[in-house]
């Protein structure tokens, strides 16, 4: 699921994916595996998110939804086996998986920024930590009060 934070002068898409408390240890052998095939031609989780947001963008575009600003587009992946080192090299990939050129269009899209979080860095950030996020429980992360 995609949520959607309107500001003054962004929309921020924020796509939340909690692996760490999966007790299943074959589950989070799948996720490490998925997570850090980077070398072959297509990453699947990649892939997956650029679908979401693609689709998502698509669908608020054909509804007639004005895009007059700045578009962020940032997935929280708190996973405890995969550390900051990992989550870059994630990040150096998912560009080419998002559509950058939509802004070339009469009604563009100007994805100004894309960024691959755990919970901690999404809380330290200067541009979201006004919306600090918790976990709460397995497969349970929300915006703080």
């Amino acid at each position: 699921m995609i949520l959607l934070l309107k500001r003054k002068k962004e929309i921020i898409f924020i796509e939340v994916k909690n692996i760490s408390n999966e007790d299943d240890e074959q589950r989070q052998k799948e996720w490490i595996k998925k997570l850090s095939n980077l070398d072959s031609e297509q990453n699947h989780f990649l892939f997956r998110m650029g679908v979401k947001f693609k689709d998502t963008i698509l669908k608020k575009w054909a509804m007639d939804e004005s895009y007059d600003k700045k578009i962020h587009y940032i997935v929280i992946l708190e996973f405890n086996r995969l550390d900051a080192n990992q989550r870059r090299l994630l990040f150096q990939k998912f560009h080419s998986y998002l559509p950058i050129c939509l802004r070339e269009f009469k009604r563009g899209v100007d994805l100004s920024r894309w960024m691959i979080y755990n919970v901690e860095e999404w809380n330290k950030d200067d541009c979201y930590n006004k919306f600090p996020i918790k976990v709460l429980k397995k497969d349970t992360i929300c915006l703080k009060n």
